[in-house]
């Protein structure tokens, strides 16, 4: 009697297990092209879909680190002009806030 790949009792005794691996894997590959072959071309169709999106969300991750990048390399130059405006607005307190953190991290060190 087979069972529902087409493998009998007399096959299992007489070949082993290892054997039985392969006819299973034999049989089961057999069958998945015959029937599945509708199914194949919807999988590619779908990891063709999966890769242009990958690819999409990759280019989208690219722009984001360079415009990133860029901010970074510029913020330096945004305080610095930030501080001088600043300076030149409001000097007296400009100078006061000076001396208080001059005080601050005078006292921070000398603990």
């Amino acid at each position: 009697m087979a069972d529902q790949w087409g493998a009998t009792k007399l096959d299992a005794d007489r070949l082993g297990d290892a054997p039985l691996v392969d006819q299973a894997l034999n049989r089961a590959n057999r069958f998945s092209d015959d029937t599945n072959s509708q199914t194949t071309v919807e999988m590619k169709d779908e990891l063709a879909a999966m890769r242009a999106e990958l690819d999409h969300v990759l280019q989208s991750v690219q722009l984001l680190s360079e415009g990133a990048t860029r901010l970074v390399r510029a913020t330096p130059g945004l305080l610095e002009e930030q501080l001088a405006s600043f300076i030149h607005l409001k000097p007296l307190a400009a100078l006061t806030g000076a001396a208080a953190l001059s005080y601050a991290i005078t006292r921070r060190l000398l603990r």
